[in-house]
């Protein structure tokens, strides 16, 4: 299997690759007004973008620290899109940072944070699905609000 070892500079570069395209359609929503929804019983844009840091906050540090709780992010404190992405780049930034740390041996190691057993790398890819799942939600709030969202650059 020479050049397909899962080390810890390729999962870390899957998810650098997830932050950085993620980030444009983040900032497609600057000058929205942060507390409008698409359609009435759905998360706001505000709550939907702060969701989509705490995930990253929260996985991160649990695979690389075993530290699972919830963060606190809240509209009340981030109330626009500008502060909202300066939030995701330091979160982002930290959660490359104490990954990068990890021993490649961690990724296959096995942790049961709510009960049921993965190994961190599968709990890597269920970050970045979760974050792609949320990506495609703020592409369909942008095209109801009138949002132009950026293109993706796919290689194929």
């Amino acid at each position: 299997m020479d050049g397909c070892a899962l080390t810890t500079q390729w999962f870390c570069g899957r998810l650098h690759k997830f932050l950085v395209e993620t980030r444009p359609v983040i900032a497609a929503f600057e000058g929205a007004e942060i507390d409008q929804a698409p359609v009435p019983g759905v998360r706001s844009v505000g709550d939907l973008l702060l969701h989509l840091v705490r995930s990253i906050a929260h996985y991160a540090n649990g695979i690389a620290a075993d530290h699972w709780a919830p963060l606190p992010y809240s509209l009340a404190e981030y109330r626009t899109v500008g502060a909202i992405i300066d939030l995701y780049d330091r979160v982002g930034e930290a959660a490359r940072k104490s990954l990068s740390n990890l021993p490649d041996l961690e990724w296959s190691r096995i942790v049961s944070p709510n009960g049921t057993a993965s190994t961190k790398a599968e709990l890597l890819f269920e970050l970045i699905e979760h974050g792609v799942h949320h990506r495609g939600q703020l592409y369909s709030y942008a095209r109801l609000l009138g949002v132009a969202p950026p293109p993706l650059p796919y290689a194929v």
